[in-house]
């Protein structure tokens, strides 16, 4: 039951079902220590964690994920705590603690590239191409983005590359490149409807919206 609930959980999180995810994945961490999987333990708090920082829950995203690293530290997961570095990564760029989560990102892209993890690349490099939008190098950021999108494209994952699509929107709007902000948004948009990302629909449509009210003053 642990390890269902954990893996739904973390389908509920990537097609944007957050509340569906959150409920899957509450009962998980406890469920997989009285097994005593810390393994599982530790894959569900980063689950729970991602959902946290998706649902703004900051400070519980970073109790959830800190928990994680340390039992992915303990049992020595090298992968493991690239998985938890990355997200730990995002939470701190959302937190404005720019240095943590440049120190974070770049861990999980040493750890990913030794081992040869190029989907987990293609997550850790967008997120770093976010906090140089962020941090004020959109130049910087695109050229990340275009690596994750190509890798994104190489091993086939069509969320991934939508991912990088929004990521480089945000990257070209920054520079007040609307025209290109918009076409990728609308790419974005195609591949998460094709995908049933609901969560990731209405705010690529929000987005969208943001654009042409922009344009309209």
């Amino acid at each position: 039951m642990a390890q269902v609930l954990n893996t739904l959980g973390a389908v509920q999180r990537e097609i944007g079902d957050y509340p569906a995810a959150a409920d899957s994945l509450k009962t998980a961490p406890r469920l997989h220590m009285e097994l005593n999987d810390r393994f599982g333990e530790a894959t569900a708090l980063n689950n729970l964690g991602a959902v946290d920082w998706l649902t703004g829950k900051l400070s519980a995203a970073v109790e959830n994920l800190t928990a994680a690293l340390q039992l992915h530290q303990d049992l020595d997961s090298q992968l493991g705590q690239a998985h938890v570095l990355t997200f730990l990564g995002a939470v701190q760029t959302q937190k404005c603690e720019f240095l943590e989560a440049e120190r974070s990102l770049s861990q999980a892209l040493t750890i990913y590239r030794e081992l040869g993890d190029r989907g987990a690349e293609v997550e850790a490099l967008n997120h770093y191409a976010e906090l140089q939008t962020i941090t004020g190098y959109p130049s910087q950021a695109r050229a990340l983005h275009l690596n994750a999108l190509t890798l994104a494209r190489e091993i086939h994952s069509r969320w991934d590359e939508a991912n990088t699509l929004r990521g480089l929107a945000a990257a070209h709007l920054a520079e007040g490149n609307v025209s290109d902000a918009r076409a990728h948004l609308n790419q974005a948009l195609g591949l998460y409807r094709s995908m049933g990302c609901a969560a990731d629909i209405v705010n690529v449509q929000g987005e969208l919206s943001g654009l042409q009210c922009d344009a309209g003053h």
